[in-house]
């Protein structure tokens, strides 16, 4: 996972999702796929796209997108995977900013990771949720620090890998 973290490609997915993930039968071997809406971050990914269930407060407020809103949505992803619902209610909501507001409301409190769904889940695992779904763009991880997170190192199939990608042309 360095070779991954120690090559800045500049590329933002845009559109991390569940549905976006594809998960083998053993729950070892994820996949991003739907790169449709990535964008290279130098050439700017100011248009609003995406799913709004999964936008972070800043863009659904009108900021551009960046690599903490990816984040964002992969904190929203783990919280679905872990206790089978999002933690906010996109549906409920009249509007990007309303849902935005929701969003913050409850962000500033944290999400509460308890409940069945979460009592065999390790400190690890709800630390990464926790980083990832931070209010505050700068205060979430970046990828590398993710994917090489204590949690993730920790797992029994420790030999997981990566797969180095090359960088894309222009």
């Amino acid at each position: 996972s360095s070779d991954v973290c120690s090559s800045d490609l500049g590329i933002i997915h845009r559109d991390v999702k569940a549905d976006n993930v594809l998960v083998d039968a053993q729950m070892m071997d994820l996949r991003l796929v739907d790169f449709n809406t990535a964008q290279r971050v130098a050439s700017g990914a100011l248009t609003m796209t995406g799913t709004a269930d999964y936008m972070p407060p800043e863009v659904l407020f009108g900021e551009a997108h960046s690599e903490g809103s990816d984040i964002w949505a992969c904190g929203l992803c783990l919280h679905l995977m872990i206790a089978g619902t999002l933690p906010f209610a996109r549906s409920l909501c009249s509007s990007h900013a309303e849902f935005g507001r929701v969003v913050l409301r409850h962000s500033c409190a944290r999400p509460k990771l308890s409940g069945r769904h979460w009592e065999t889940v390790s400190k690890q695992c709800k630390d990464v949720v926790h980083r990832c779904l931070e209010v505050s763009q700068e205060e979430r991880p970046q990828a590398c620090e993710v994917l090489t997170s204590d949690w993730l190192c920790e797992l029994p199939a420790a030999s997981w890998e990566v797969p180095v990608q090359s960088r894309p042309t222009e």
